[in-house]
């Protein structure tokens, strides 16, 4: 999962082209919510995914269903808590490489790859997850 395919979305493309590369990947199992934009009267859907490494820059990802996954999408963590804006780097079979549109902090990462109850991160994060984890949540989001 080494290589890039072309991209046929502009910001995907931009994304990958930033030539930042962070190889440290940990270990992760996350399950998380990506969020693409349907061409039906402007929506979205939404699929849930595996992360099972996660890096600074990226993230390698598990699911029946990855090639539906456009170019570009949102992973999403908790309820509507926390979004990353993501880009395909490479698909082989149920495993996606993904890169992120912008770098996260190692302290963040290093949270979400401590994370034991993969559920978890379906879940409501505010109030029950460390403070790295607490400082990303978005802020419009009431308590």
């Amino acid at each position: 999962m080494t290589g890039t395919q072309k991209s046929r979305h502009y910001l995907a493309e931009h994304y990958q082209s930033l030539g930042r590369i962070d190889l440290n990947y940990r270990n992760a199992n996350l399950l998380v919510r990506a969020i693409y934009p349907t061409s039906v009267m402007k929506s979205f859907a939404t699929m849930q995914v595996r992360i099972v490494k996660i890096s600074t820059e990226g993230a390698l990802l598990h699911g029946d269903l990855l090639h539906h996954l456009p170019e570009q999408f949102y992973l999403c963590l908790g309820e509507q808590e926390i979004f990353i804006t993501s880009a395909k780097r490479h698909l082989e079979d149920d495993r996606m490489a993904i890169v992120f549109a912008q770098p996260e902090s190692r302290a963040f990462v290093q949270a979400l790859s401590l994370i034991t109850q993969p559920v978890a991160t379906l879940q409501r994060l505010r109030g029950a997850a460390g403070p790295t984890i607490e400082a990303r949540i978005t802020a419009r989001h009431p308590a």
